[in-house]
């Protein structure tokens, strides 16, 4: 394992509090950590109406952070195949997953 991948896991693990006195687990990848953070406070911002009895929910799915999350989600994809903390290929685990909703459906006769 690199200096740069076992910096990388190293960090994974670390936890710190926020202002507002809950736990917070950093990114993966320090450099998507702000990115994060976001998604987190959107994220816990959504969820707290969501559970709030007054929250009219609706038929449709609406998703106020979708955007965060997927620009949270290209940085840390971007990071696993440029620094492999985990050796793993993330495309490699796309096929098999992919090849195993396959099979599924094939067994269930859809």
């Amino acid at each position: 394992m690199s200096e740069q991948q076992k910096q990388t896991v190293e960090g994974s693990t670390k936890t710190t509090k926020n202002t507002n006195n809950s736990r917070y687990m950093h990114s993966i990848f320090q450099e998507c950590d702000q990115l994060k953070k976001e998604y987190d406070n959107c994220f816990n911002a959504f969820f707290q109406k969501f559970i709030s009895p007054e929250y009219r929910h609706s038929s449709g799915l609406n998703n106020p952070c979708e955007q965060v999350h997927s620009v949270y989600r290209e940085c840390v994809e971007k990071n696993l195949k440029l620094h492999k903390p985990f050796d793993i290929d993330i495309d490699e685990v796309r096929k098999q997953v992919l090849t195993d909703l396959q099979n599924e459906k094939v067994r269930n006769g859809n």
